[in-house]
């Protein structure tokens, strides 16, 4: 890769630090968020001081105002989104934003759900491809009756991931570059607020067992937290920082950010990017963007709407198709806390967009650019 402008590693590197900062007044005034802003560091960077949001808003107007002097259109763009993220959240925490001031201002993108045209598309399409198939009836028996088909129980998920993470490695290393990081250690956990989670600090993935599983959704996460996904873009961004093509802000992992619906995109691509899928692949993608798509109605009756947490409960229940009682709960545990409603739209919209944009099996300079480092909705169109 071609060495990064110095002038734009060293204001990365500057934004970088303010983040941190801000991170360090986000979590002073939310002790009950054990995530921050910044999620995880991959390389220890020192933070820049700010007394309080009053000042640490100062600096971010200054910073977005330098980002509109950078060369690099996809920088450019993407710092600008990035310090309006920063100031949103700033404005979150002084006071306050709605549901739709908080998809627009953290992840700059557009503030509504999925909507029911946009989801009986999806519906319509598995219909026809569960069809096809060879199952029957309407399209709930036909999702009913292929999620028991490849159902796997919950004492054969480690085995089943782990065999599953040794392919994904080879089919990555492939069409990608030799990968570094190990294996991470697969941990069952039960009652928690995600489908799966990767700790890479930990080198740990934990994968929830209470919804219904089948061996196509333990690919998909497979390929979503570990290889092509997670722990690659990680490894990939860290590489890229420190052999001089990468950016310092790079390194950390954000949340309430505008590289949220990319870098969860990307993960949730790893299938169609590796040119890895058959055609009960295709159900499970579709199955999946269509929950991020319920999540995100859920989300809006919940923060927008008034719903009863039972009444988003419902609405989930009668539409998921699969999943299960135990997906139900763990999404309702994800959107229902203060703040955290705005994120599912990362799974929504972000694998839409990088499949429309992204063939199977990218030019390595253009998988380097998509996993060396974070882009926005917006940006990432100006790399391709």
């Amino acid at each position: 890769m071609v060495e990064a402008p110095e002038a734009t590693r060293r204001y990365a590197l500057a934004l970088a630090r303010a983040y941190l900062g801000l991170d360090q007044l986000h979590r002073a005034a939310n002790p009950e968020d054990p995530w921050g802003l910044v999620v995880l560091e991959l390389e220890r960077l020192e933070p820049e001081p700010f007394p309080d949001f009053a000042a640490a808003k100062v600096r971010f107007n200054e910073l977005r105002g330098q980002a509109r002097s950078l060369l690099e259109p996809d920088r450019r763009t993407y710092y600008l989104a990035l310090c309006g993220s920063a100031l949103a959240v700033i404005e979150w925490n002084t006071q306050g934003l709605g549901l739709e001031a908080q998809i627009e201002g953290f992840l700059a993108a557009p503030p509504r759900p999925a909507s029911e045209a946009e989801l009986e598309e999806i519906r319509g399409k598995l219909h026809g491809l569960l069809g096809g198939m060879g199952y029957a009836g309407d399209l709930a028996q036909r999702a009913t009756a292929w999620e028991a088909r490849h159902r796997v129980e919950p004492e054969q998920i480690e085995q089943t991931m782990l065999m599953l993470t040794d392919e994904a490695r080879g089919r990555s290393e492939a069409v990608f570059w030799p990968i570094e990081c190990p294996d991470p250690q697969i941990k069952i956990v039960s009652g928690a607020a995600f489908n799966a989670r990767c700790d890479y600090a930990r080198l740990t993935v934990e994968v929830n067992r209470d919804p219904v599983l089948t061996r196509q959704s333990l690919k998909h996460l497979v390929i979503h937290e570990i290889f092509p996904g997670h722990c690659l873009q990680f490894e990939t961004r860290r590489r890229a920082y420190l052999e001089g093509w990468g950016y310092a802000d790079g390194l950390l992992s954000l949340v309430k950010s505008a590289g949220s619906p990319l870098f969860e995109g990307v993960a949730d691509s790893g299938g169609h990017l590796l040119d890895w899928e058959d055609a009960d692949d295709k159900v499970q993608a579709l199955l999946t963007n269509y929950r991020a798509g319920l999540g995100t109605v859920a989300a809006w009756g919940l923060h927008k709407l008034g719903w009863s947490r039972d009444q988003a409960a419902d609405y989930l229940h009668r539409n998921s198709l699969s999943g299960g009682a135990g997906w139900v709960d763990n999404r309702l545990g994800y959107i229902a806390p203060k703040g955290r409603g705005a994120h599912v739209w990362s799974y929504w919209l972000g694998e839409r967009r990088l499949r429309s944009l992204v063939a199977p099996r990218p030019p390595r300079a253009l998988a380097q650019k998509l996993y060396g480092r974070m882009h926005s909705l917006e940006s990432v169109a100006l790399i391709v």
